[in-house]
This record gives structure tokens, C-alpha cells and sequence, in this order.
């Protein structure tokens, strides 16, 4: 369809020439003198009309191209920050592993609910997944509740009810099991 208008254009424009060169040869008289020059008038208005229509498909056309360009970037960038985050999760997890503080159990859960919430934003819902199991082993690791202040306290109930679409996260009901066991004094 895009590329039949300008032929269309072009056919119409060719067709109005010829018509007015038959015009203007069959006699020679002001009439026709006239009939030619408004003839040649209203083939380069329908000319210019054709362009106009032509350069404003061009311009939706490259507009759509720049909104998929942009849509694409930010979800490369979304992956990333998810990407970053699960890196930090998986270490704090590992440092807990290795010795017991809560500085990094609060760090591990930030983090965790933050990679959930993100993910979930991004559709990404088999990072939600791994991010609950990583919350599983953390209580497998820590048997003993952790001392949450106030402001950590609401950060993570702030991230957690940030997630989208939780009906789609497989293990979200685990996830938020082992929150309520970090959580719940």
C-alpha cells in the first residue's frame, strides 16, 4: 500500500500532462490558451499535493522506526538493571553463606525484592522465579529472623507491592513466604 500511492500519484500527474499537451495543440485560441495554462496549473498543484501525502507517509514512517528503536533501548536497558541486581543477590546470598550478619541479609532482601519488582515491570518472569528460590535458600541458610528497622521495613513492602502481575510468577507465593518470614517480627 505504501508504495502504490506515489505511482498512483505519478500516473495521475503523467495522465493530466498528456491531457493538457492534446488540449493545447488541437487549436490555438485564447480559450485554449487559457484551458492549457490552468491545465499545466493543476497538474503541478496535483503534483505538489502527491509529494506532500508521499513525505507525510516518509515521516510516520520513520517515526515508527525511531518509537520501536526507543522501545527496544529501554528494554535492553531493563535487562541490564535486572541483570545487575541478580549479580548483587547471588553475592550477598553467597556471603551469607559464609558467615551470619544481618547487614547482609537486609542487603540480600533489598536487593531481591528490587530484581522482582523490576523483572516483574519487564515481563521477565522467569527471573521472578529464580529471585523467589534464591529467597528460599536464604531461609534455608538463616533459621533466625533478622532485625529490620522501620525505613528497610517499608522499602521492602514498598518493592513487593510493586511487582506486576503476580499471578504469572510461578513461585511469587514462595517469595512472599520467606518475606513474611524475614519480616514479621
Amino acid at each position: 500500500m505504501k508504495k502504490v500511492i506515489p505511482v498512483i500519484a505519478i500516473i495521475l500527474s503523467a495522465l493530466s500532462l498528456i491531457i493538457s499537451l492534446i488540449c493545447a495543440t488541437h487549436s490555438i485560441s485564447d480559450a485554449n490558451i487559457l484551458t492549457a495554462v490552468i491545465a499545466a496549473l493543476t497538474l503541478l498543484v496535483t503534483a505538489l499535493i502527491g509529494w506532500q501525502i508521499y513525505a507525510v507517509i516518509d515521516i510516520k514512517k520513520i517515526h515508527n522506526e525511531v518509537e520501536e528503536s526507543a522501545k527496544k533501548v529501554e528494554m535492553e536497558s531493563k535487562h541490564q538493571v535486572i541483570g545487575f541486581h541478580s549479580i548483587v543477590t547471588v553475592f550477598y546470598l553467597d556471603k551469607i553463606a559464609k558467615n551470619d550478619r544481618d547487614t547482609d541479609v537486609l542487603s540480600f532482601l533489598l536487593n531481591c525484592s528490587l530484581s522482582m519488582m523490576l523483572s516483574s515491570w519487564a515481563e521477565d518472569y522467569q527471573t521472578c522465579n529464580v529471585m523467589a528460590k534464591y529467597c528460599e535458600q536464604l531461609r534455608g541458610l538463616q533459621a533466625q529472623r533478622v532485625k529490620v528497622n522501620k525505613e528497610t521495613q517499608l522499602k521492602l513492602l514498598r518493592n513487593i507491592a510493586q511487582v506486576k502481575n503476580p499471578d504469572k510468577i510461578r513461585d511469587y507465593p514462595l517469595f512472599l513466604e520467606c518475606m513474611y518470614f524475614f519480616l514479621m517480627d
